[in-house]
């Protein structure tokens, strides 16, 4: 008789978890920009550090950034002055959704020394987004964090 009830208490427990969604990603619910805590605010030259590589954000077209395609210019140097040459990688993550871009960003080295500009920096959707910058050359590999909510 206690093997019966086990088991049907385990079948039970198993029919509950079956039913539970937990397959799909959790969502966190959308936060207005407003109340976006882990938002930088976007200002033309902002810069950030990573190891010997500073990286700039010299412009953002729209500034700041919004929903659909951007353009954005960057700046790596060093210690040593503008870095030529380099293979710099740009990808968006939404970590609130899981999920990236629709659309990869293409990134050209253009203009003077050290200058890279990046076309498209895509935000399909409203809410906070992560831009990594990646930085590889000569056996070195750093990146830097550009967070930003997007209105809606």
């Amino acid at each position: 008789m206690r093997r019966l009830a086990v088991a049907t208490i385990a079948l039970s427990l198993v029919g509950i978890v079956a039913c539970d969604d937990s397959d799909e990603p959790k969502k966190m619910p959308m936060k207005e920009c407003s109340e976006e805590t882990r938002a930088e605010t976007y200002v033309s030259g902002m810069h950030k550090k990573s190891g010997d590589h500073t990286i700039t954000l010299v412009n953002a077209d729209p500034g700041p950034p919004e929903r659909e395609d951007n353009v954005w210019e960057l700046e790596i140097s060093t210690s040593a002055g503008p870095m030529e040459g380099a293979t710099v990688s740009v990808t968006s993550w939404m970590p609130d959704h899981g999920h990236g871009s629709a659309v990869d960003a293409v990134v050209t080295e253009e203009g003077t020394a050290g200058s890279y500009v990046v076309d498209p920096v895509h935000f399909q959707m409203a809410g906070f987004w992560e831009v990594t910058v990646k930085v590889e050359a000569s056996g070195i590999d750093e990146s830097v964090v550009f967070g930003f909510c997007i209105e809606s």
